[in-house]
Parts: C-alpha cells; sequence; structure tokens
C-alpha cells in the first residue's frame, strides 16, 4: 500500500519508466468527474445512485470510500473531525507529489453529490455548486488554497530534474516497505539548496505516530495538517509525533550551518 503511494509521489514512474518522464506526464488525482466527490469518499461506505433510475446498480462499486464511522450526514464532531482531517491528507499529498495535480471542482470546499457517484444525467441541485459551502467549509478552502500556494513556492526545490529522494522508515533507517507499514517518511534535497533539506512525513494509522529525525538539523514544520500554522510544534530532540491521519513537512538546515 504504502509503496503505491510512494510510486504515486514521484509521478508514477512504476508506469512512465523515469522520474523525470512522470514529472511532466502523470496526472494526479483523488477524485475526477467519474464518481464520488472528495469529501463523499469519505462520508460514505457503499454508492448511493437510487435518483438515477438504475436501483443503485450503474456506476462503479470500487470507489474505495470510508464513512469513517456512519454513513452519510452526520452532526457526531468525531466522525466530521475525522472526515475532514482525512480530506486535509488528501489535499495535502496532491500538492506534494510530482507531476500535474488535477482537483475536482468544488472538493476545494466539501461539495457534496449525495454519495451518486454516477450523476452526469442530472441538472439540479445534486450537481450544482453549492457556493454557501465556501463559507461553511472555509477552513478547508483555506488550508487547500495554503497547499496549492506552497507547491507553487517549493516546486523548484522538490519537483526539479535535480530533485533526490531518499526513503527512510519512522526510526529513520532505510524503508523496507513492509505490507504493514501504514506511514512513509523521506527526504528531498537539492543541490541548488545546498544547506537545506525538506523531510515529508505521513500516518496513514489512526494514532499518533512518532518519528525519529537527524538531530544534528535543526527542523521547522511548514505543513502540518492537524494544527494552525500558529500552532506548529518543531521536533525536538530529533523526535517528531504526527496525529493519526496526518503529514507534517519539515524543513531542515544544519546547526553547524
Amino acid at each position: 500500500m504504502m509503496e503505491g503511494l510512494k510510486e504515486s509521489i514521484l509521478g508514477s514512474p512504476n508506469i512512465f519508466g523515469l522520474v523525470e518522464k512522470g514529472r511532466k506526464r502523470s496526472l494526479n488525482f483523488v477524485t475526477s468527474h467519474d464518481g464520488m466527490t472528495l469529501i463523499d469518499l469519505v462520508s460514505y461506505s457503499e454508492k448511493h445512485n437510487e435518483v438515477n433510475g438504475e436501483e443503485n446498480r450503474d456506476g462503479h462499486s470500487a470507489d474505495f470510500s470510508d464513512n469513517c464511522g456512519t454513513e452519510g450526514v452526520t452532526d457526531d464532531p468525531k466522525i466530521l473531525s475525522l472526515r475532514f482531517r482525512k480530506l486535509r491528507m488528501f489535499h495535502c499529498l496532491l500538492q506534494l507529489s510530482n507531476g500535474i495535480p488535477m482537483l475536482l471542482g468544488g472538493d476545494e470546499f466539501g461539495r457534496t453529490q449525495q454519495d451518486n457517484n454516477n450523476a452526469y444525467c442530472h441538472d439540479s441541485a445534486l450537481t450544482w455548486m453549492d457556493w454557501n459551502l465556501t463559507e461553511q467549509n472555509s477552513v478547508l478552502l483555506d488550508f487547500t488554497r495554503r497547499m496549492i500556494a506552497f507547491r507553487k513556492q517549493h516546486a523548484p526545490f522538490l519537483f526539479s530534474e535535480k530533485s533526490k529522494y531518499k526513503w527512510f522508515n519512522t526510526s529513520g533507517e532505510p524503508e523496507e516497505f513492509a505490507p504493514y507499514v501504514r506511514t512513509l517518511h523521506f527526504e528531498v534535497t537539492n543541490p541548488g539548496w545546498p544547506d537545506q533539506a525538506m523531510r515529508i512525513l505521513i500516518n496513514c494509522f489512526d494514532k499518533p505516530v512518532k518519528f525519529n529525525q537527524p538531530e544534528e538539523i535543526a527542523w521547522n514544520v511548514l505543513i502540518d495538517t492537524e494544527k494552525e500554522p500558529a500552532e506548529f510544534i518543531s521536533p525536538v530532540g530529533g523526535i517528531a509525533w504526527l496525529e493519526g491521519f496526518s503529514v507534517q513537512v519539515l524543513r531542515g538546515h544544519s546547526i553547524d550551518g
């Protein structure tokens, strides 16, 4: 599972042959016009196409979705928190991946089709943009904007032909990609910025996980999908803690430098 995510982050060299080709050819997306919207992906475990008149037989059934505890609309704060945590994670990983990011219109502010994954036949409120959601889900919209801005700012460092990637486990040792692993930990360096490094930490477990970092490097947090920038906590003693279903981006400078 995580090795597949690694390939996607690199621009799918398993498909295009080389990372350099993937950076120009790989179109990265989580959802598209065919299938669920992003918020439906974390709100429903089964498709709900009954209004299409085909007794829910139309549309594909392999959405790989998860309702996070209850099917559909809920006011349970724990379930809503988990859903939006996963949404931020999806948006973050999309913008951190080599290739061309594609965002389904409305996913930036939580547009829903009430889990209809084959809604092409509708011209109604089911598929229209509800612009009121930009205020209702303004925190998600702001986070998406921040991630797009981050990608634009750091693209020369992260996605150039000179960018180098190294992969680690949570202990900081070389990653072996065991089947049970649900974390990803990698470092990006670029000779154009010889005194800098970025580390991306990904936790797909539902509980906090500790990631060890080199203590001779001073790390500061650029992105934490579980915190606002004013709440970022830099690693202390080479230890970074990640909440469940979250991503951190760290930038490091040599302490001696």
